[in-house]
C-alpha cells in the first residue's frame, strides 16, 4: 500500500506541475525530444537525441560549474565532462550528438532546452550511479559527477546549518559541503549529532571548488561516537606576551594524550595535566573522564600563529582524536601585523612626549595630502595624512594621523620619474612616531608600500600612475583592499559584452600580449561599463588591442589575478570617456 500511494502522489505532483502556468514539464508543442533520457558508456562514447522545434532554442546555462570570486555560481550550458555539437537550433529537426570520456564510475545531469518561455528537459547518465568505496586521497584524485563511499575522522565543522565540515581518514583530508538528514533533507543538520572526532561513513557526489575537490549533500550512513570531546576552551586567543592556556577535555578511554604539531613545538608545550574521574550515576553509568590540560605559550614577537593540538584517548579496540586550532595573537605594529591608524595613534598616547624607540608599521588609507606634502625631487619627501577609511576628519586626533616628510620605497628619496602619492591609496608607513602638538605623527620613516607594491616600476594604482598588467598581478597577490586603476592593452578577450548580462572579461598587458601565465597575464574578470554601469545595445565592444584603463578592487581566484565580478568597470576604452 506504501508504493501505491507513493506513486500515486508522484503523479499527482507531476500532473500538478505539468498544468502549471509556467509549462516546464511535458510534451510541449513547441519543441519535443524523441528521447528524454541519454546514457553514455562508462567507458566513453556518444548518444544522440533529435530535437524538433518550431522557432529557436537553446541550451540554458543551468548546470552549476563552480563559484566565482563572489561566492556565485558559475553556470554554463554543460558540465565539463560532457560536450555537445551544438548547443542551439532553429525551426525544424536538429540531431544532437552528445560526448563525454571514459570515468571511473557513474555521473548524471540534468539539462535544460528553453523555446521562448518555454523549457524541455533531458537527463544524461554516464555509467552506473552505484557509489564507489574509496579512500579521501582518491576522491581528492577523482573526477567530478562521480559518487562515493568514504570514511573518516571529523576534524572541523565549518557551518552547523547545512553541514559543512570536514573528515579525515589518514590519507588526506576532504571538504563535505552540506549534509543531509535521515530523510534527506537540508539544513537539519543538528539532528543527526555530528560533533568533532566522530568517525563518520558518507556517500555523495564529487564537486570542485576553488580548484578542490569535496562532496557535495552527503548522506551519512554511520556514525561512530569519538572517545574523546573537548568540553572547554577559553575564549579569545592567548596574547602576543604569551602565558597558560587551559582546555578541558572529556574521554571514556585509557587516558588522553595531546599531541602538538612539529611546526609549534617551539613556541607551545603541555606544562600540565589534572585528571577528573567521571562519577556513575544512574542516568549515566558510565560517566566520561575529564582533564584539564594546561599549555604554555611563549612570547610572540612576530604575526599572529596558530598550532593545532591532537587529542587522542583510546581503548583496546577503538582509537579516537580530535583536534584543536590554538592561536596566539601577533605583535601589532610589525609588517606581519601593521598598527590600524586608531591602534597608532593610542601607542602615540602611550609613549607621553617621548619619541617611540623602534621603527613600526602603520597601515592606512591616505585622506590628505598637504598643501606643499607632494613628493618631490628638492627634498626628496613628502607629508600626508592618513586614517582607517581614507576620510580625512579635519586633524582630529582621535582619527587622523600624519605622515611627516616621509621617504619613498626602500627608504630612498623620492626621485623625477617616480609616482606621485594621492588620496585614496592603501599605504604601509614604517616610521617612528611621535605627538606633535596634540597629533599623531611619524618623526622619521618612509612609504613601504602603496596598494600593496614595494615599487612603482608597474605603477602604483592610483588615477595619475595606474597599475600595468604586470603590476596589478603584483597588487592582487599581496592582497590589497583598496580600489585601483590598471591600464593597458587587451591582450585576450574572454567574453565580449552583452546585453544580457551588462559586462564582459578580457586580459590586460602592456603591449597587448597574452603569456597563459597567472604570473603575468591581469583579468579584468567581469568588468562592467564605463559609468559603472551595465553595457547596453550600441555601446562600444571590446577588442584584443584595445588601450583600455579600468578602476576598482583585486582578488586571486583559482591563482589568476582579477577583479571580483560586477565590482569593477571601465574608465575608458581608446581614450573616449562617459
Amino acid at each position: 500500500m506504501k508504493l501505491k500511494y507513493s506513486l500515486s502522489f508522484i503523479l499527482g505532483a507531476f500532473l500538478m506541475v505539468g498544468c502549471s502556468d509556467d509549462n516546464t514539464i511535458g510534451s510541449l508543442a513547441e519543441i519535443s525530444l524523441d528521447k528524454t533520457y541519454l546514457t553514455i558508456p562508462e567507458g566513453g562514447g556518444n548518444d544522440t537525441v533529435n530535437i524538433s522545434a518550431t522557432g529557436d532554442w537553446e541550451f540554458e546555462k543551468s548546470v552549476v560549474i563552480g563559484k566565482d570570486a563572489d561566492k556565485k555560481d558559475v553556470t554554463a550550458e554543460l558540465p565539463t565532462w560532457l560536450t555537445a555539437t551544438t548547443l542551439k537550433g532553429s525551426a525544424g529537426v536538429t540531431q544532437v550528438i552528445f560526448h563525454a570520456d571514459a570515468t571511473g564510475s557513474g555521473r548524471e545531469i540534468p539539462l535544460q532546452i528553453s523555446i521562448g518561455d518555454k523549457r524541455q528537459y533531458l537527463v544524461v547518465r554516464q555509467g552506473s550511479m552505484e557509489a564507489t568505496t574509496a579512500t579521501c586521497a582518491e576522491v581528492l584524485a577523482g573526477p567530478d559527477g562521480k559518487t562515493y563511499r568514504v570514511s573518516g575522522t571529523v576534524t572541523d565543522i565549518a557551518n552547523t546549518t547545512y553541514g559543512n565540515l570536514y573528515i579525515n581518514d589518514g590519507t588526506g583530508e576532504l571538504y563535505l559541503y552540506g549534509t543531509l538528514d535521515k530523510d534527506g533533507k537540508q539544513k537539519n543538520f543538528s539532528s543527526l549529532g555530528i560533533e568533532k572526532g566522530d568517525y563518520i561513513t558518507v556517500e555523495g557526489p564529487r564537486s570542485t571548488y576553488n580548484g578542490n575537490g569535496q562532496l557535495v549533500n552527503v548522506t551519512v550512513l554511520n556514525i561512530k561516537k569519538s572517545l574523546v570531546k573537548i568540553v572547554e576552551t577559553p575564549e579569545g586567543v592567548i596574547p602576543a606576551a604569551g602565558g597558560e592556556y587551559n582546555v578541558k577535555v572529556a574521554y571514556k578511554g585509557s587516558g588522553v594524550y595531546p599531541e602538538i604539531d612539529a611546526n609549534a613545538q617551539s613556541w607551545l608545550r603541555v606544562v600540565k595535566t589534572k585528571f577528573i574521574a567521571g562519577i556513575p550515576s544512574k542516568i549515566e553509568p558510565n560517566p566520561s573522564d575529564t582533564v584539564i590540560v594546561t599549555f604554555h605559550a611563549n612570547n610572540n614577537v612576530a604575526g599572529a600563529r596558530s598550532a593545532g593540538v591532537t587529542f587522542t584517548s583510546s581503548t583496546s579496540g577503538n582509537s579516537s582524536s580530535v583536534k584543536l586550532q590554538v592561536a596566539q595573537a601577533g605583535l601589532s605594529g610589525t609588517l606581519a601585523v601593521p598598527y590600524t591608524v586608531e591602534e597608532a595613534i593610542d601607542y602615540v598616547k602611550s609613549l607621553g612626549d617621548n619619541v617611540s624607540p623602534t621603527q613600526v608599521y602603520i597601515k592606512g588609507y591616505v585622506s590628505k595630502v598637504d598643501a606643499k606634502g607632494q613628493f618631490g625631487a628638492t627634498f626628496g619627501n613628502g607629508t600626508f595624512w592618513i586614517s582607517s577609511n581614507g576620510t580625512y576628519n579635519n586633524g582630529d586626533a582621535a582619527k587622523d594621523m600624519q605622515v611627516f616628510r616621509a621617504l619613498w620605497f626602500n627608504n630612498q628619496k623620492w626621485v623625477e620619474g617616480n609616482a606621485p602619492i594621492a588620496t585614496g591609496a592603501e599605504v604601509i608607513i614604517c616610521a617612528t612616531v611621535k605627538k606633535y602638538n596634540g597629533v599623531a605623527q611619524t618623526d622619521k620613516g618612509y612609504v613601504y608600500s602603496v596598494n600593496g607594491v614595494t615599487t612603482d616600476a608597474h605603477g602604483i594604482g592610483t588615477k595619475a600612475n595606474p597599475f600595468s598588467g604586470l603590476g596589478a598581478v603584483a597588487a592582487a597577490n599581496a592582497g590589497t583592499s583598496a580600489k585601483v586603476y590598471v591600464a593597458g592593452k587587451i591582450s585576450k578577450v574572454a567574453s565580449e559584452f552583452n546585453a544580457n548580462y551588462g559586462n564582459a572579461s578580457f586580459y590586460i598587458s602592456t603591449d597587448g600580449t597574452y603569456a597563459n601565465d597567472k604570473a603575468k597575464d591581469f583579468e579584468a574578470f567581469r568588468v562592467l561599463y564605463m559609468g559603472n554601469r551595465k553595457w547596453a545595445d550600441g555601446d562600444k565592444q571590446v577588442k584584443v588591442g584595445d588601450d583600455v584603463t579600468i578602476y576598482g578592487p583585486l582578488t586571486v581566484y583559482n591563482g589568476v589575478a582579477e577583479t571580483p565580478a560586477n565590482q569593477a568597470y571601465i574608465v575608458s576604452l581608446n581614450g573616449a570617456t562617459e
